[in-house]
Protein backbone atom coordinates (compact mmCIF):
# COMPACT_ATOMS: atom_id res chain seq x y z
CA UNK A 1 0.00 0.00 0.00
CA UNK A 2 1.32 3.46 -0.88
CA UNK A 3 1.03 5.83 2.05
CA UNK A 4 -1.30 8.82 1.58
CA UNK A 5 0.82 11.60 3.06
CA UNK A 6 -2.08 13.99 3.53
CA UNK A 7 -4.10 11.57 5.62
CA UNK A 8 -1.68 12.00 8.51
CA UNK A 9 -0.69 15.16 10.32
CA UNK A 10 2.74 14.31 11.60
CA UNK A 11 6.33 15.47 11.49
CA UNK A 12 8.04 14.57 8.22
CA UNK A 13 10.46 12.38 10.18
CA UNK A 14 7.51 9.98 10.73
CA UNK A 15 7.81 9.03 7.07
CA UNK A 16 11.59 9.17 6.92
CA UNK A 17 12.34 7.46 10.25
CA UNK A 18 14.76 4.56 10.19
CA UNK A 19 14.10 1.22 11.83
CA UNK A 20 15.58 0.79 15.35
CA UNK A 21 18.32 -1.52 14.09
CA UNK A 22 19.45 0.75 11.24
CA UNK A 23 23.08 1.95 11.36
CA UNK A 24 23.93 5.54 12.21
CA UNK A 25 27.07 7.46 11.25
CA UNK A 26 29.96 5.13 11.93
CA UNK A 27 33.00 6.42 13.80
CA UNK A 28 35.10 3.53 12.53
CA UNK A 29 34.42 4.06 8.84
CA UNK A 30 33.34 7.25 7.13
CA UNK A 31 33.61 7.04 3.34
CA UNK A 32 34.12 10.24 1.40
CA UNK A 33 31.20 9.70 -1.00
CA UNK A 34 27.94 7.78 -0.68
CA UNK A 35 26.08 7.02 -3.90
CA UNK A 36 22.43 6.86 -2.84
CA UNK A 37 20.07 4.84 -5.03
CA UNK A 38 16.33 4.67 -4.28
CA UNK A 39 14.75 1.73 -6.09
CA UNK A 40 11.49 0.01 -6.89
CA UNK A 41 11.04 -2.98 -9.22
CA UNK A 42 14.04 -2.31 -11.47
CA UNK A 43 16.46 -5.00 -10.38
CA UNK A 44 17.86 -5.68 -13.87
CA UNK A 45 18.93 -2.07 -14.46
CA UNK A 46 19.93 -1.62 -10.81
CA UNK A 47 22.21 -4.65 -10.77
CA UNK A 48 24.08 -3.44 -13.88
CA UNK A 49 24.46 0.03 -12.35
CA UNK A 50 25.80 -1.29 -9.03
CA UNK A 51 28.31 -3.66 -10.64
CA UNK A 52 29.51 -0.87 -12.92
CA UNK A 53 30.27 1.35 -9.90
CA UNK A 54 31.83 -1.40 -7.79
CA UNK A 55 34.33 -2.30 -10.48
CA UNK A 56 36.13 0.91 -9.46
CA UNK A 57 38.97 0.40 -7.02
CA UNK A 58 37.89 3.34 -4.84
CA UNK A 59 37.63 2.33 -1.19
CA UNK A 60 36.42 5.76 0.01
CA UNK A 61 33.16 5.21 -1.88
CA UNK A 62 30.02 3.35 -0.81
CA UNK A 63 26.68 2.52 -2.44
CA UNK A 64 23.53 2.89 -0.35
CA UNK A 65 20.32 1.36 -1.75
CA UNK A 66 16.86 1.86 -0.26
CA UNK A 67 14.28 -0.54 -1.66
CA UNK A 68 10.67 0.69 -1.60
CA UNK A 69 9.04 -2.76 -1.16
CA UNK A 70 9.85 -4.14 -4.59
CA UNK A 71 8.18 -7.36 -5.77
CA UNK A 72 10.89 -8.45 -8.24
CA UNK A 73 13.38 -10.10 -5.81
CA UNK A 74 15.49 -6.94 -5.58
CA UNK A 75 16.80 -7.69 -2.08
CA UNK A 76 17.60 -11.37 -2.85
CA UNK A 77 19.64 -10.54 -5.95
CA UNK A 78 21.49 -7.63 -4.33
CA UNK A 79 22.53 -9.80 -1.38
CA UNK A 80 24.42 -12.02 -3.82
CA UNK A 81 26.83 -9.15 -4.54
CA UNK A 82 29.75 -9.65 -2.15
CA UNK A 83 31.27 -6.21 -1.60
CA UNK A 84 31.52 -4.35 1.73
CA UNK A 85 31.01 -1.05 -0.06
CA UNK A 86 27.39 -1.99 -0.85
CA UNK A 87 24.73 -1.47 1.83
CA UNK A 88 21.08 -2.36 1.15
CA UNK A 89 18.00 -1.31 3.14
CA UNK A 90 14.28 -1.78 2.66
CA UNK A 91 11.25 0.21 3.81
CA UNK A 92 8.62 -1.46 5.96
CA UNK A 93 5.95 -0.07 3.63
CA UNK A 94 5.91 1.71 0.28
CA UNK A 95 6.30 5.42 1.07
CA UNK A 96 6.12 6.61 -2.53
CA UNK A 97 8.95 7.32 -4.95
CA UNK A 98 9.40 11.01 -4.12
CA UNK A 99 9.93 10.46 -0.40
CA UNK A 100 12.14 7.44 -1.03
CA UNK A 101 14.52 9.73 -2.94
CA UNK A 102 15.12 11.96 0.09
CA UNK A 103 15.01 9.16 2.66
CA UNK A 104 17.84 7.16 1.07
CA UNK A 105 20.36 9.91 1.93
CA UNK A 106 19.58 9.54 5.64
CA UNK A 107 21.31 6.14 5.51
CA UNK A 108 24.50 7.56 3.99
CA UNK A 109 27.73 7.56 5.99
CA UNK A 110 29.78 9.56 3.50
CA UNK A 111 30.97 13.12 3.96
CA UNK A 112 29.19 13.79 0.65
CA UNK A 113 26.20 11.98 -0.81
CA UNK A 114 25.00 11.85 -4.41
CA UNK A 115 21.59 10.74 -5.70
CA UNK A 116 21.30 8.38 -8.66
CA UNK A 117 17.98 6.83 -9.70
CA UNK A 118 17.88 3.13 -10.49
CA UNK A 119 16.99 3.80 -14.12
CA UNK A 120 19.99 6.09 -14.78
CA UNK A 121 23.67 5.37 -15.39
CA UNK A 122 27.02 6.44 -13.91
CA UNK A 123 30.08 6.63 -16.16
CA UNK A 124 32.56 5.09 -13.74
CA UNK A 125 35.62 6.52 -15.52
CA UNK A 126 34.73 10.05 -14.31
CA UNK A 127 34.14 9.14 -10.65
CA UNK A 128 37.73 9.75 -9.58
CA UNK A 129 37.67 13.23 -11.15
CA UNK A 130 34.41 14.00 -9.34
CA UNK A 131 35.82 12.97 -5.94
CA UNK A 132 38.99 14.98 -6.61
CA UNK A 133 36.89 18.06 -7.47
CA UNK A 134 35.00 17.83 -4.18
CA UNK A 135 38.21 17.33 -2.19
CA UNK A 136 39.83 20.38 -3.75
CA UNK A 137 36.74 22.51 -3.09
CA UNK A 138 35.98 21.75 0.58
CA UNK A 139 33.80 24.87 1.01
CA UNK A 140 31.19 23.41 -1.39
CA UNK A 141 28.07 22.26 0.47
CA UNK A 142 26.05 21.02 -2.48
CA UNK A 143 25.64 21.05 -6.26
CA UNK A 144 24.76 18.86 -9.18
CA UNK A 145 26.37 17.00 -12.05
CA UNK A 146 25.16 18.06 -15.49
CA UNK A 147 23.41 15.18 -17.19
CA UNK A 148 23.93 13.74 -20.67
CA UNK A 149 27.00 15.79 -21.62
CA UNK A 150 29.04 14.79 -24.67
CA UNK A 151 32.40 13.39 -23.60
CA UNK A 152 34.33 16.00 -25.59
CA UNK A 153 32.04 18.88 -24.63
CA UNK A 154 33.75 20.41 -21.59
CA UNK A 155 35.95 19.70 -18.60
CA UNK A 156 35.02 22.73 -16.55
CA UNK A 157 33.30 23.29 -13.21
CA UNK A 158 31.00 26.19 -12.34
CA UNK A 159 31.17 27.71 -8.85
CA UNK A 160 28.45 29.72 -7.08
CA UNK A 161 28.72 31.44 -3.69
CA UNK A 162 26.14 30.89 -0.97
CA UNK A 163 23.22 33.34 -0.81
CA UNK A 164 21.62 34.92 -3.86
CA UNK A 165 24.17 33.53 -6.33
CA UNK A 166 23.69 29.88 -5.35
CA UNK A 167 19.92 30.22 -4.84
CA UNK A 168 19.34 31.86 -8.22
CA UNK A 169 21.42 29.37 -10.19
CA UNK A 170 20.73 26.13 -8.30
CA UNK A 171 17.61 26.63 -6.19
CA UNK A 172 14.13 25.52 -7.29
CA UNK A 173 15.29 23.99 -10.59
CA UNK A 174 12.79 21.09 -10.63
CA UNK A 175 15.66 19.01 -11.92
CA UNK A 176 15.81 15.29 -12.43
CA UNK A 177 17.03 13.96 -9.02
CA UNK A 178 20.04 12.08 -10.37
CA UNK A 179 23.24 14.08 -10.06
CA UNK A 180 22.42 16.16 -7.00
CA UNK A 181 25.17 15.94 -4.37
CA UNK A 182 25.56 17.51 -0.93
CA UNK A 183 27.34 17.30 2.39
CA UNK A 184 25.39 14.55 4.10
CA UNK A 185 25.08 16.04 7.58
CA UNK A 186 24.06 19.48 6.32
CA UNK A 187 21.42 17.87 4.12
CA UNK A 188 19.96 15.80 6.96
CA UNK A 189 20.08 18.76 9.37
CA UNK A 190 18.27 21.14 6.98
CA UNK A 191 15.08 22.83 8.17
CA UNK A 192 13.00 20.71 5.78
CA UNK A 193 13.34 17.61 7.94
CA UNK A 194 11.72 19.36 10.91
CA UNK A 195 8.73 20.67 8.90
CA UNK A 196 5.24 19.21 8.73
CA UNK A 197 4.77 17.30 5.49
CA UNK A 198 1.02 17.97 5.45
CA UNK A 199 1.83 21.53 4.34
CA UNK A 200 2.79 20.11 0.94
CA UNK A 201 0.30 18.86 -1.68
CA UNK A 202 -0.19 15.16 -2.21
CA UNK A 203 2.27 13.76 -4.77
CA UNK A 204 4.50 16.87 -4.66
CA UNK A 205 7.46 15.81 -6.80
CA UNK A 206 10.26 18.14 -5.77
CA UNK A 207 10.99 17.87 -2.04
CA UNK A 208 14.66 17.68 -3.04
CA UNK A 209 14.57 21.16 -4.59
CA UNK A 210 13.20 22.67 -1.38
CA UNK A 211 16.12 21.19 0.57
CA UNK A 212 18.62 22.39 -2.04
CA UNK A 213 17.18 25.94 -1.87
CA UNK A 214 17.64 25.91 1.91
CA UNK A 215 21.26 24.80 1.54
CA UNK A 216 21.83 27.53 -1.07
CA UNK A 217 21.01 30.35 1.34
CA UNK A 218 24.26 29.83 3.22
CA UNK A 219 26.30 27.22 1.39
CA UNK A 220 28.55 27.45 -1.67
CA UNK A 221 27.62 25.35 -4.68
CA UNK A 222 29.34 23.69 -7.61
CA UNK A 223 28.17 22.38 -10.98
CA UNK A 224 30.26 19.45 -12.22
CA UNK A 225 30.37 19.45 -16.02
CA UNK A 226 32.09 16.19 -16.90
CA UNK A 227 29.72 13.46 -18.23
CA UNK A 228 29.51 11.49 -14.98
CA UNK A 229 25.77 10.72 -15.13
CA UNK A 230 23.39 9.90 -17.95
CA UNK A 231 19.61 9.75 -17.85
CA UNK A 232 17.63 6.94 -19.39
CA UNK A 233 17.33 7.74 -23.09
CA UNK A 234 13.92 8.83 -24.34
CA UNK A 235 13.87 5.91 -26.72
CA UNK A 236 13.90 3.57 -23.70
CA UNK A 237 11.12 5.37 -21.83
CA UNK A 238 8.32 3.36 -23.42
CA UNK A 239 10.02 0.16 -22.25
CA UNK A 240 10.66 1.29 -18.67
CA UNK A 241 7.40 2.51 -17.15
CA UNK A 242 7.25 4.88 -14.19
CA UNK A 243 5.66 3.73 -10.92
CA UNK A 244 5.52 7.10 -9.17
CA UNK A 245 2.73 8.94 -11.00
CA UNK A 246 -0.77 8.32 -12.27
CA UNK A 247 -2.74 10.05 -15.01
CA UNK A 248 -4.25 12.65 -12.67
CA UNK A 249 -1.08 13.46 -10.71
CA UNK A 250 1.54 13.84 -13.47
CA UNK A 251 4.22 16.27 -12.30
CA UNK A 252 4.39 18.07 -15.65
CA UNK A 253 0.61 18.68 -15.92
CA UNK A 254 -0.36 22.38 -15.55
CA UNK A 255 -2.24 21.78 -12.30
CA UNK A 256 0.80 20.19 -10.68
CA UNK A 257 3.10 22.87 -12.10
CA UNK A 258 0.85 25.55 -10.60
CA UNK A 259 1.16 23.91 -7.17
CA UNK A 260 4.88 23.36 -7.61
CA UNK A 261 5.79 26.95 -8.48
CA UNK A 262 3.39 28.41 -5.91
CA UNK A 263 5.28 26.39 -3.29
CA UNK A 264 8.62 27.58 -4.66
CA UNK A 265 7.53 31.24 -4.67
CA UNK A 266 6.14 31.07 -1.14
CA UNK A 267 9.30 29.31 0.08
CA UNK A 268 11.58 31.89 -1.62
CA UNK A 269 9.53 34.72 -0.11
CA UNK A 270 10.41 33.50 3.38
CA UNK A 271 14.16 33.30 2.75
CA UNK A 272 16.67 35.52 4.53
CA UNK A 273 17.75 37.20 1.28
CA UNK A 274 17.20 40.90 0.60
CA UNK A 275 13.92 41.99 -1.03
CA UNK A 276 15.60 42.82 -4.37
CA UNK A 277 17.28 39.40 -4.41
CA UNK A 278 14.03 37.62 -3.55
CA UNK A 279 12.31 39.65 -6.30
CA UNK A 280 14.78 38.44 -8.94
CA UNK A 281 14.40 34.83 -7.81
CA UNK A 282 10.58 35.04 -7.79
CA UNK A 283 10.59 36.72 -11.21
CA UNK A 284 12.65 33.84 -12.58
CA UNK A 285 10.41 31.27 -10.88
CA UNK A 286 7.27 32.85 -12.35
CA UNK A 287 8.73 32.77 -15.85
CA UNK A 288 9.94 29.18 -15.53
CA UNK A 289 6.59 28.05 -14.14
CA UNK A 290 4.76 29.75 -16.98
CA UNK A 291 6.99 28.12 -19.61
CA UNK A 292 6.70 24.66 -18.03
CA UNK A 293 2.91 24.98 -17.64
CA UNK A 294 2.44 25.80 -21.31
CA UNK A 295 5.23 24.92 -23.78
CA UNK A 296 6.71 22.00 -21.86
CA UNK A 297 3.26 20.54 -21.30
CA UNK A 298 2.52 20.86 -25.02
CA UNK A 299 5.77 19.15 -26.04
CA UNK A 300 5.33 16.30 -23.53
CA UNK A 301 1.78 15.64 -24.72
CA UNK A 302 3.09 15.38 -28.28
CA UNK A 303 5.91 12.96 -27.46
CA UNK A 304 4.78 9.32 -27.83
CA UNK A 305 7.72 8.03 -25.76
CA UNK A 306 6.81 10.25 -22.82
CA UNK A 307 3.13 9.33 -23.01
CA UNK A 308 3.99 5.64 -23.08
CA UNK A 309 6.46 5.93 -20.20
CA UNK A 310 3.91 7.61 -17.94
CA UNK A 311 0.98 5.50 -19.23
CA UNK A 312 -1.29 8.48 -19.89
CA UNK A 313 -3.85 9.24 -22.56
CA UNK A 314 -2.99 11.57 -25.42
CA UNK A 315 -4.75 14.94 -25.38
CA UNK A 316 -4.60 17.48 -28.18
CA UNK A 317 -3.61 20.89 -26.78
CA UNK A 318 -5.55 23.77 -28.35
CA UNK A 319 -4.85 27.55 -28.20
CA UNK A 320 -7.81 28.00 -25.85
CA UNK A 321 -6.08 25.62 -23.40
CA UNK A 322 -3.04 27.90 -23.30
CA UNK A 323 -5.24 30.93 -22.73
CA UNK A 324 -6.96 29.24 -19.81
CA UNK A 325 -3.68 27.95 -18.32
CA UNK A 326 -1.96 31.33 -18.70
CA UNK A 327 -4.86 33.22 -17.16
CA UNK A 328 -5.14 30.84 -14.20
CA UNK A 329 -1.37 30.92 -13.64
CA UNK A 330 -1.26 34.74 -13.58
CA UNK A 331 -4.34 34.98 -11.37
CA UNK A 332 -2.90 32.53 -8.83
CA UNK A 333 0.38 34.44 -8.74
CA UNK A 334 -1.39 37.75 -8.09
CA UNK A 335 -3.38 36.16 -5.26
CA UNK A 336 -0.37 34.63 -3.48
CA UNK A 337 0.20 36.13 -0.05
CA UNK A 338 3.98 36.22 -0.37
CA UNK A 339 4.80 39.70 1.01
CA UNK A 340 5.51 41.10 -2.45
CA UNK A 341 4.28 44.45 -3.70
CA UNK A 342 1.29 44.09 -6.00
CA UNK A 343 2.87 46.45 -8.54
CA UNK A 344 5.97 44.25 -8.63
CA UNK A 345 3.81 41.24 -9.44
CA UNK A 346 2.24 43.14 -12.36
CA UNK A 347 5.71 44.04 -13.64
CA UNK A 348 6.81 40.39 -13.46
CA UNK A 349 3.77 39.27 -15.49
CA UNK A 350 4.36 41.92 -18.19
CA UNK A 351 8.07 41.18 -18.42
CA UNK A 352 7.44 37.46 -18.78
CA UNK A 353 5.03 37.99 -21.65
CA UNK A 354 7.32 40.55 -23.27
CA UNK A 355 10.43 38.36 -23.12
CA UNK A 356 8.61 35.43 -24.68
CA UNK A 357 7.05 37.67 -27.34
CA UNK A 358 10.51 38.92 -28.33
CA UNK A 359 11.42 35.28 -28.88
CA UNK A 360 8.65 35.36 -31.50
CA UNK A 361 6.64 32.65 -29.78
CA UNK A 362 3.20 32.43 -31.38
CA UNK A 363 1.57 30.96 -28.28
CA UNK A 364 2.61 33.89 -26.12
CA UNK A 365 1.47 36.37 -28.75
CA UNK A 366 -2.00 34.87 -28.38
CA UNK A 367 -1.80 34.95 -24.60
CA UNK A 368 -0.54 38.54 -24.59
CA UNK A 369 -3.86 39.72 -25.99
CA UNK A 370 -5.48 38.56 -22.77
CA UNK A 371 -3.11 40.37 -20.40
CA UNK A 372 -5.31 43.47 -20.44
CA UNK A 373 -8.24 41.28 -19.45
CA UNK A 374 -6.28 39.93 -16.49
CA UNK A 375 -5.39 43.46 -15.44
CA UNK A 376 -9.01 44.55 -15.63
CA UNK A 377 -9.98 41.70 -13.34
CA UNK A 378 -7.45 43.05 -10.86
CA UNK A 379 -8.44 46.72 -11.04
CA UNK A 380 -5.75 47.96 -13.42
CA UNK A 381 -8.09 49.15 -16.16
CA UNK A 382 -6.40 52.35 -17.34
CA UNK A 383 -2.80 51.76 -18.23
CA UNK A 384 -1.21 53.83 -21.00
CA UNK A 385 1.25 52.69 -23.65
CA UNK A 386 4.14 54.51 -21.96
CA UNK A 387 3.21 52.95 -18.59
CA UNK A 388 3.23 49.48 -20.14
CA UNK A 389 6.67 50.20 -21.62
CA UNK A 390 8.02 51.28 -18.24
CA UNK A 391 6.58 48.18 -16.57
CA UNK A 392 8.48 46.04 -19.05
CA UNK A 393 11.69 48.06 -18.88
CA UNK A 394 12.55 48.72 -15.27
CA UNK A 395 16.11 47.63 -16.16
CA UNK A 396 16.59 50.84 -18.16
CA UNK A 397 15.46 54.48 -18.14
CA UNK A 398 13.88 54.81 -21.58
CA UNK A 399 10.54 56.52 -22.20
CA UNK A 400 8.19 55.60 -25.06
CA UNK A 401 7.12 58.87 -26.72
CA UNK A 402 4.85 57.27 -29.33
CA UNK A 403 3.10 53.88 -29.70
CA UNK A 404 5.05 51.10 -31.42
CA UNK A 405 5.04 47.32 -31.42
CA UNK A 406 6.68 46.06 -28.22
CA UNK A 407 7.99 42.91 -29.84
CA UNK A 408 10.05 44.96 -32.34
CA UNK A 409 11.96 47.15 -29.87
CA UNK A 410 14.57 45.82 -27.41
CA UNK A 411 16.58 48.06 -25.07
CA UNK A 412 19.41 47.00 -22.77
CA UNK A 413 20.14 47.86 -19.16
CA UNK A 414 20.92 51.37 -17.86
CA UNK A 415 20.19 52.98 -21.25
CA UNK A 416 18.13 56.17 -20.92
CA UNK A 417 16.31 58.67 -23.15
CA UNK A 418 13.27 59.09 -25.39
CA UNK A 419 12.13 56.51 -27.93
CA UNK A 420 10.43 57.95 -31.02
CA UNK A 421 10.06 54.84 -33.18
CA UNK A 422 8.28 55.05 -36.53
CA UNK A 423 7.41 51.72 -38.10
CA UNK A 424 4.70 51.15 -40.69
CA UNK A 425 6.18 48.01 -42.22
CA UNK A 426 4.88 44.45 -42.15
CA UNK A 427 8.25 42.72 -41.81
CA UNK A 428 10.08 41.39 -38.74
CA UNK A 429 12.78 44.04 -38.54
CA UNK A 430 13.72 45.16 -35.03
CA UNK A 431 15.29 48.09 -33.22
CA UNK A 432 17.90 46.80 -30.77
CA UNK A 433 19.60 49.26 -28.45
CA UNK A 434 22.42 48.07 -26.22
CA UNK A 435 23.44 48.79 -22.65
CA UNK A 436 24.62 52.08 -21.15
CA UNK A 437 23.45 54.16 -24.13
CA UNK A 438 22.51 57.87 -23.94
CA UNK A 439 19.63 59.07 -26.16
CA UNK A 440 18.84 62.80 -26.25
CA UNK A 441 15.46 64.51 -26.82
CA UNK A 442 13.66 64.18 -30.17
CA UNK A 443 15.86 61.42 -31.60
CA UNK A 444 13.91 59.57 -34.32
CA UNK A 445 14.32 55.91 -35.26
CA UNK A 446 12.90 55.24 -38.75
CA UNK A 447 12.55 51.46 -38.48
CA UNK A 448 10.03 51.00 -41.29
CA UNK A 449 9.07 54.21 -43.09
CA UNK A 450 10.46 53.86 -46.62
CA UNK A 451 8.17 54.55 -49.61
CA UNK A 452 8.58 52.49 -52.75
CA UNK A 453 10.28 54.75 -55.31
CA UNK A 454 10.77 52.62 -58.42
CA UNK A 455 7.13 52.56 -59.53
CA UNK A 456 4.75 55.18 -60.99
CA UNK A 457 4.13 56.91 -57.62
CA UNK A 458 5.52 57.06 -54.09
CA UNK A 459 2.01 57.60 -52.73
CA UNK A 460 0.85 54.80 -50.31
CA UNK A 461 -2.25 53.75 -52.26
CA UNK A 462 -2.75 50.52 -50.27
CA UNK A 463 -3.09 52.28 -46.93
CA UNK A 464 -4.67 55.58 -47.94
CA UNK A 465 -7.19 54.31 -50.51
CA UNK A 466 -7.62 50.53 -50.33
CA UNK A 467 -7.88 49.77 -46.60
CA UNK A 468 -4.52 48.08 -45.97
CA UNK A 469 -3.04 48.48 -42.47
CA UNK A 470 0.66 48.85 -43.35
CA UNK A 471 2.78 48.94 -46.49
CA UNK A 472 5.99 50.89 -45.74
CA UNK A 473 9.36 49.31 -46.51
CA UNK A 474 12.47 48.87 -44.39
CA UNK A 475 16.14 48.43 -45.23
CA UNK A 476 16.68 46.18 -42.21
CA UNK A 477 17.24 46.17 -38.46
CA UNK A 478 18.59 49.16 -36.57
CA UNK A 479 21.33 48.03 -34.20
CA UNK A 480 22.71 50.46 -31.62
CA UNK A 481 25.56 48.80 -29.75
CA UNK A 482 26.66 49.44 -26.15
CA UNK A 483 27.81 52.81 -24.81
CA UNK A 484 26.51 54.90 -27.75
CA UNK A 485 25.58 58.59 -27.34
CA UNK A 486 22.98 59.98 -29.80
CA UNK A 487 22.59 63.78 -29.81
CA UNK A 488 19.40 65.86 -29.89
CA UNK A 489 17.23 65.78 -33.06
CA UNK A 490 19.29 63.02 -34.70
CA UNK A 491 17.57 60.63 -37.13
CA UNK A 492 18.59 56.98 -37.42
CA UNK A 493 17.45 55.28 -40.63
CA UNK A 494 16.61 51.61 -41.11
CA UNK A 495 19.34 49.09 -41.94
CA UNK A 496 21.95 50.96 -39.89
CA UNK A 497 24.36 49.62 -37.25
CA UNK A 498 26.04 52.02 -34.83
CA UNK A 499 29.20 50.59 -33.30
CA UNK A 500 30.15 50.43 -29.63
CA UNK A 501 31.15 53.74 -28.06
CA UNK A 502 30.20 55.84 -31.11
CA UNK A 503 28.81 59.40 -30.91
CA UNK A 504 26.12 60.75 -33.25
CA UNK A 505 26.13 64.54 -33.34
CA UNK A 506 22.99 66.67 -32.83
CA UNK A 507 20.75 66.92 -35.90
CA UNK A 508 22.62 64.23 -37.82
CA UNK A 509 20.88 61.88 -40.24
CA UNK A 510 22.53 58.45 -40.08
CA UNK A 511 22.07 56.51 -43.32
CA UNK A 512 25.11 54.21 -43.16
CA UNK A 513 26.86 52.07 -40.53
CA UNK A 514 28.93 53.92 -37.95
CA UNK A 515 32.21 52.27 -36.84
CA UNK A 516 32.95 51.73 -33.13
CA UNK A 517 34.16 54.84 -31.28
CA UNK A 518 33.61 57.07 -34.33
CA UNK A 519 32.14 60.58 -34.03
CA UNK A 520 29.74 61.37 -36.91
CA UNK A 521 27.87 64.55 -37.78
CA UNK A 522 25.87 66.05 -40.66
CA UNK A 523 23.18 65.15 -43.17
CA UNK A 524 24.05 62.53 -44.23
CA UNK A 525 26.26 61.77 -41.22
CA UNK A 526 29.99 61.48 -41.93
CA UNK A 527 32.93 60.53 -39.75
CA UNK A 528 34.56 63.61 -38.20
CA UNK A 529 37.12 61.72 -36.13
CA UNK A 530 37.52 58.84 -33.70
CA UNK A 531 37.31 59.25 -29.94
CA UNK A 532 40.61 57.47 -29.33
CA UNK A 533 43.72 56.20 -31.08
CA UNK A 534 43.40 52.89 -32.91
CA UNK A 535 45.28 51.00 -30.17
CA UNK A 536 42.87 52.22 -27.48
CA UNK A 537 39.82 51.37 -29.63
CA UNK A 538 41.10 47.85 -30.21
CA UNK A 539 41.77 47.45 -26.49
CA UNK A 540 38.23 48.53 -25.60
CA UNK A 541 36.69 46.22 -28.20
CA UNK A 542 38.68 43.32 -26.78
CA UNK A 543 36.94 43.45 -23.40
CA UNK A 544 33.33 43.12 -22.30
CA UNK A 545 32.67 46.80 -21.67
CA UNK A 546 29.30 46.22 -19.98
CA UNK A 547 30.66 43.74 -17.47
CA UNK A 548 33.30 46.34 -16.66
CA UNK A 549 30.69 49.10 -16.22
CA UNK A 550 28.58 46.83 -14.00
CA UNK A 551 31.44 46.64 -11.50
CA UNK A 552 31.98 50.40 -11.20
CA UNK A 553 31.26 51.93 -7.79
CA UNK A 554 31.44 55.45 -6.40
CA UNK A 555 35.08 54.93 -5.42
CA UNK A 556 35.91 54.62 -9.14
CA UNK A 557 34.63 58.12 -10.06
CA UNK A 558 38.09 59.69 -10.38
CA UNK A 559 39.30 56.85 -12.60
CA UNK A 560 36.16 56.92 -14.76
CA UNK A 561 36.44 60.65 -15.48
CA UNK A 562 40.19 60.70 -16.24
CA UNK A 563 41.07 61.08 -19.98
CA UNK A 564 41.61 57.60 -21.32
CA UNK A 565 45.03 56.09 -22.12
CA UNK A 566 46.23 52.52 -22.57
CA UNK A 567 47.70 52.56 -19.07
CA UNK A 568 44.40 53.72 -17.54
CA UNK A 569 42.50 50.93 -19.35
CA UNK A 570 44.95 48.39 -17.90
CA UNK A 571 44.54 49.91 -14.43
CA UNK A 572 40.74 49.76 -14.67
CA UNK A 573 40.79 46.13 -15.79
CA UNK A 574 43.30 45.22 -13.10
CA UNK A 575 41.34 46.94 -10.32
CA UNK A 576 38.06 45.34 -11.35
Amino acid sequence: MIMDLNEKNANINTYLRKSPNDEQFSIEYTPFLSICIPTYNRIDELEKLVLNILKLNIQELEIVILDNCSTDNTIIRLKKINDSRLRVYSNNENIGGNLNIIKVATYARGIYSMICLDKDWIEAEYMQSFIYTLKTNPSVDFGYCKLDIDKDDTNEIEYHYGGFDATFHLGYLSKHPSGYFFKTKKYINSAFFSNNISTYPKKFAFFQDIIIAELAEKGDALIFKLPLLNMKALIDLNINKTYTYSDNSMWWFPKQRLQEYSIYIMHASKSSLKYKERYKIIENLFRCGFIFSTYYYYYCMNDNNVISHYSIKFKKIKPIDFIFIGYKYCKTFLNLNNNMKYSDKIIIIFKTFYIEITNRNKIVKILYRYVSYILKKFKRKNISFSEKWRLLNNHNGTVAKNPFRFEKVHVGKKTYGELNVFDSSNDNTILKIGNYCSIAHDVIFLLGAEHQNNNISTFPFKVRLFGYYREALSKGDIIVNDDVWIGINATICSGVSIGQGAIVGAGSVVTKDVPPYAIVCGNPAKIIKYRFDKSICEKLLGINICELFDKFTEKDIKLIYTPLTIDIIDDIIKNE
